[in-house]
């Protein structure tokens, strides 16, 4: 049982509008939907200008405040600017008084923007209470998505430092970032991976499902097109002559530009959680596209994509497309649930198709480590012992991972 008395009062505060069904916001649900009640506020910095001031958020008081911010070039350099030299202290001082008026303990802020960023470095200088820090993406890559100039792009920089070496506790996106940030900011990260409630796991088959198809799953965002294309490129050969072909099956929204349609890719739309496990427990594979692009490089090691905790739950063995320096590689090599494929060409992803479509002892072993993978990192449990670990709390004060526990 829960002590909820002993819980800190914690203060939540993202970037993003609390009402989205993106998978970082669905994480912070399932992170808080195990919180105690009544011991917890949300400070949202939102871009709407037509959202609620006061509200709830799973039954928790909510607050969010507008925000400006750009995509374009020398604007958003502009409005950076702004915002750390004119909003950030206005905020700063009324989350001091919502720490004072909801006697707050302890704050988490996701660093998910550069707004985010400078506003952490201002409450950790000026607010009395200790601040935990919840890192997705590298500032590097944040910056570079916003075509900051150098001079902001280094600011930025130097702010995240300054909030990884004050922070109470530092959260990561991956192992990967986890050792990367030990060597260049001497911090200790502790990786928080989206885990998937037990309620939602499926129980793998050991032979694939499909007799007369093949089907390999997609489920999430595309952004790795190159990589994209030049799968579906060797799955069109593979079917001008093999027996059995395959299909690609596509669970969310298809981009519209860039990304190559075959009629074989059967693009099933967005589905909410449980229906894309059940769909991709009826695949034979499930494909990780990852950037090969040197560019991408630093993404590809910190990052870690959310979607293989979804197709280890779904109990499907795993097909990773990218580099062998990432974290999806990394985190195969410590739990073998599939295989990679590190290259472009099409012979050798046809290759690793082969071996995942028909080894046996290979799909045996991937559906082995998948409940491994689960228990230790991918699963509920793992992500909350991770979650009580960053706040500096004991795992026994936050509720259980039990469907009567779940505040949804």
């Amino acid at each position: 049982m829960s002590d909820a008395a002993s819980a800190p009062k914690l203060l939540l505060i993202p970037h993003g509008d609390p009402n989205s069904n993106g998978v970082r916001e669905l994480f912070l649900r399932d992170l808080a939907s195990h919180y105690p009640a009544n011991r917890l506020v949300r400070y949202t910095l939102v871009d709407a200008p037509s959202h609620e001031r006061e509200g709830t958020w799973l039954g928790f008081r909510a607050v969010a405040r507008r925000v400006e911010h750009s995509s374009w070039p020398l604007l958003s350099t502009l409005k950076q600017l702004t915002f750390t030299r004119r909003s950030a202290p206005d905020i700063a001082a009324e989350i001091r008084d919502l720490v004072r008026d909801e006697h707050i303990d302890l704050m988490c802020v996701i660093l998910n923007s550069a707004n985010a960023i400078s506003l952490a470095e201002r409450l950790m200088r000026t607010c009395p209470v200790p601040v935990a820090v919840v890192v997705w993406d590298d500032p590097a890559y944040l910056a570079a998505g916003h075509y900051f100039d150098p001079w902001t792009t280094r600011a930025v920089l130097r702010s995240f430092a300054a909030v990884l070496s004050s922070a109470r506790h530092v959260a990561v996106a991956s192992d990967g970032m986890a050792e990367l940030y030990r060597s260049k900011y001497n911090v200790e990260g502790i990786p928080l991976i989206h885990g998937i409630h037990p309620s939602l796991w499926r129980s793998p088959s050991t032979a694939t499902t499909s007799r007369s198809t093949h089907v390999v799953g997609f489920a999430g965002s595309l952004h790795c097109k190159t990589e994209w294309n030049a799968f579906v490129g060797a799955v069109s050969d593979w079917n001008q002559s093999a027996a059995v072909p395959v299909r690609i099956r596509f669970i969310g929204r298809f981009p519209r530009f860039g990304a190559r349609r075959a009629p074989f890719v059967e693009e099933v739309g967005s589905l909410s959680l449980p229906e894309t496990l059940r769909t991709l427990a009826t695949t034979d594979i499930a494909y990780v596209p990852y950037w090969f692009d040197p560019r991408r490089a630093w993404a590809a090691q910190t990052a870690f994509p959310s979607k293989m905790s979804a197709y280890v739950a779904a109990g499907v063995p795993v097909l990773y497309h990218g580099p062998v320096e990432s974290s999806p590689a990394r985190f195969l090599q410590r739990y073998p649930v599939g295989l990679s494929c590190n290259s472009l060409e099409v012979a050798e992803i046809q290759r690793t198709l082969r071996c995942l479509l028909f080894d046996q002892n290979l799909r045996a072993v991937a559906f082995h480590e998948q409940s491994r993978a689960l228990e230790e990192q991918l699963g509920a449990e793992a992500m909350l012992r991770r979650f009580a670990q960053v706040l500096g709390i004991d795992r026994a004060l936050l509720l259980p991972v039990s469907t009567e526990g779940r505040r949804t």
